[in-house]
């Protein structure tokens, strides 16, 4: 994961320097040491908290955004000393945006709203997606935040269907009354 840019002494030496004095070395003279000496410092921790979020190959993206804007945004650290406060913030930031960015997060933070606001609900819930993305779903269903709904974790209310599946359930002939056309019989429109 961290690579040497540099040779080994000059890395060393860096290794000694403070967090703002190797920030200022970086801004002033793109000195490539330096910055390779704040991702040996800070990258486990940045590595690890995106880990924590993310599976490995998001973590990895999200790792690389983060080091990627401290390249972009060295000069305007407001306070150069607390520089690995500011970088678990921002691994914190990209772990989410890259989260954020996923369907299927979305769709459990939806299905886990729903949970919270209608607790007592007694139903059947499904994420429905390609079998290839099964143990993504699975793993995401089973994540911490979602074992803390208020009458049993998602993991034990939620089931995956894969959209194969689904097509060969739609198909059986005595479950043909799942077709819209019954729902036709009964919706209203909200326009007169």
């Amino acid at each position: 994961m961290v690579r040497g840019l540099g040779d080994g002494g000059r890395l060393d030496s860096a290794l000694d320097l403070a967090d703002a004095e190797l920030l200022e070395r970086f801004v002033l003279r793109r000195d490539e040491v330096a910055f390779e000496a704040i991702l040996h410092r800070h990258g486990p921790l940045v590595f690890g908290v995106c880990r924590r979020l993310l599976d490995v190959h998001d973590a990895e993206d999200a790792f690389q955004a983060t080091f990627l804007v401290l390249a972009r945004r060295a000069g305007h650290i407001a306070r150069p000393s607390f520089l690995g406060n500011w970088l678990y913030g921002r691994a914190i930031q990209r772990a989410f945006e890259i989260e954020h960015s996923t369907a299927i997060y979305s769709g459990l933070l939806r299905m886990a709203d729903l949970l919270a606001l209608q607790p007592n609900m007694n139903i059947a819930l499904h994420i429905v997606a390609p079998a290839a993305r099964r143990d993504k779903v699975l793993n995401e269903v089973r994540r911490p935040v979602f074992s803390l709904l208020e009458n049993q974790p998602l993991a034990q209310r939620c089931t995956f269907i894969a959209y194969e599946d689904l097509r060969e359930i739609m198909s059986l002939k005595h479950l043909s009354h799942l077709s819209d056309s019954v729902l036709e019989e009964y919706e209203e429109a909200a326009y007169e």
